[in-house]
């Protein structure tokens, strides 16, 4: 997926409103808002859905340190998500914001490979600021067009804190290793936590590249034991946890070494995961975990989230309000299913939204999670297994592009494709043969050829799509590299047909090479290596 960020600034308060800066690839522009309640107000009534929503539901618990929270229905003045979401939207998103936001994503098109991330960035050490970070900014509305923003594929809503850490590359495992932390102390309220972990354990065994393994017990020491003895890439917190408003702290109930329950502070938990830059990820399935605290009181990096991104994270995924045993378990087979199939996490995180509202459509539960993101493009993991059926996807589609003129759309595709992916030799393949944009290979401009070589050649050493870069490379050489127009660089033809000898292409290869317009020496080169005008032996 191709992705473009929406940058949201929100603070500091002046004289004229809290100030409101956008940043996109269509420019910048700046304006100040006034919420339509004071901010206490509106997570109260968020709060009060929340929990009415919960009350309907029979089913399960709540996640909350000390016991489920009240379940009873409270009051919310009459007002509905839609209503809720549609005045923070119109608040933030008046002129000139929402014109620049419409542009972008008028930009999108019909293209469901592009997507708009909107990346609110908030400084959580300013008290007004931290107050906005407790709003339901994941219940953005657009009332046009009738859509919550942040359920969208193409529109995540993120939240980025800027810290003075480096982010650790993208990680590219053979399998995603996730480490369950599962508390169950004596005395704590029952959670479905079995049900949870034989969920994960099952999709493991379902689909290919994910591996999941569980601390016993669920303690401090045996977490910092397991990071050691293995590498991980996601540590999974499932249980109770809980928000102080004084002192302005978030807490985990871990396990003792007896068994009983030890309330973790989140300054403590994030320290264990110190020093492991394998771990890109942690998914906080717990009550009140992704809260930074009101105003001036507490320290604004005391929530567990918050704690743990200062920490060096790249994301976190955690509830900024009490969740529901059944949600909890809706939410976590549906993000790593996703993960697994090659979403970015922001993408991931809106599927499993979908899946806590198709479980309960009348529940605004949905909204709870809130993803904290730190990574520019919101790639924690490039999965091998799996990434071949990405790849081929990608040259389909760009086959049809070019098929169809769309040379532009297919080479940035590509570009940022191979950007991700700089190993996949396919890709650099379809890249070149994109940038030809229809014309000759005889009449290409000798940087074009030039850049075509490198990429054919460099895709040599590549087991996939070697076999078609042999060819195109073949092709370029007979048509433009002639010896009496211009000196033919390495590798020799010769060579080339000895790549060729037995080998076949996919049809999506196929696809691709025939994209190419031949010349009689081109088509001639390619018959001798037993390779047709279609590109099919």
């Amino acid at each position: 997926m191709r992705s473009e960020d929406f940058i949201v600034e929100l603070g500091p308060e002046t004289a004229q409103g809290i100030r409101v800066k956008a940043r996109c690839a269509a420019g910048e522009e700046t304006s100040w808002f006034r919420l339509p309640w004071p901010a206490r107000r509106i997570a109260e009534r968020f709060a009060a859905m929340v929990r009415a929503g919960q009350a309907a539901n029979p089913d399960g618990a709540g996640r909350h340190v000390g016991g489920a929270p009240a379940r009873e229905a409270s009051a919310v003045d009459g007002w509905s998500a839609k209503d809720l979401g549609s005045a923070l939207f119109d608040a933030v998103f008046s002129d000139p914001i929402g014109p620049l936001l419409y542009t972008r994503l008028g930009a999108l098109g019909g293209d469901e490979s592009r997507r708009l991330r909107i990346k609110l960035m908030l400084d959580l050490a300013d008290p007004v600021q931290r107050e906005l970070h407790g709003l339901p900014w994941e219940l953005l509305y657009r009332e046009h067009t009738g859509d919550f923003l942040g359920s969208l594929r193409r529109t995540p809503v993120v939240r980025y804190l800027e810290l003075p850490r480096p982010v650790p590359p993208v990680q590219c495992p053979e399998t995603l290793r996730v480490l369950v932390v599962a508390p169950r102390p004596v005395g704590a309220a029952g959670l479905d936590l079995e049900r949870e972990c034989r969920n994960l354990v099952a999709l493991a065994g379902s689909v290919s590249g994910l591996d999941v393994e569980t601390v016993e017990p669920a303690s401090l020491g045996e977490l910092r034991r397991a990071l050691l003895e293995r590498e991980v890439h996601v540590v999974h917190f499932m249980g109770h946890g809980r928000f102080e408003a004084e002192p302005g702290r978030g807490l985990l109930l871990l396990e003792r070494p007896d068994g009983g329950a030890e309330a973790v502070a989140a300054d403590s938990f994030a320290t264990v995961l110190k020093g492991f830059p394998s771990v890109r990820l942690v998914v906080l399935n717990a009550c009140e975990t992704g809260r930074a605290g009101d105003g001036g009181v507490g320290h604004p990096f005391m929530g567990v989230a918050p704690a743990l991104m200062q920490g060096g994270l790249a994301a976190v995924l955690a509830m900024q309000l009490p969740i529901s045993d059944s949600g909890a378990i809706a939410l976590s087979e549906a993000f790593y299913r996703r993960i697994v199939a090659g979403d970015p996490v922001d993408v991931a995180a809106n599927e499993a939204r979908h899946a806590m509202f198709a479980r309960e459509p009348e529940s605004v539960e949905w909204a709870v999670p809130v993803l904290f993101l730190r990574v520019p493009d919101g790639a924690l993991f490039q999965l091998r297994t799996g990434r071949s059926e990405r790849v081929t996807e990608l040259c389909t589609r760009s086959a049809a592009q070019l098929r169809s003129g769309r040379y532009d759309d297919a080479a940035s595709a590509l570009r940022e494709g191979l950007s991700e992916a700089p190993d996949r030799g396919l890709l650099g393949v379809a890249l070149g043969i994109a940038l030809t944009r229809g014309r000759s290979l005889r009449r290409l401009q000798y940087r074009t050829a030039e850049e075509m070589h490198g990429l054919f050649s460099t895709a040599l050493s590549s087991e996939e799509g070697r076999a078609l870069a042999a060819a195109a490379l073949l092709a370029l050489k007979a048509d433009y590299f002639k010896p009496a127009s211009v000196r033919e660089p390495p590798p020799s033809s010769a060579e080339l047909l000895g790549l060729l000898e037995g080998a076949s292409l996919t049809p999506a290869e196929a696809e691709l090479l025939a994209c190419l317009e031949l010349g009689d020496r081109a088509r001639q080169a390619l018959e001798e290596a037993k390779i047709d005008g279609k590109g099919i032996r």
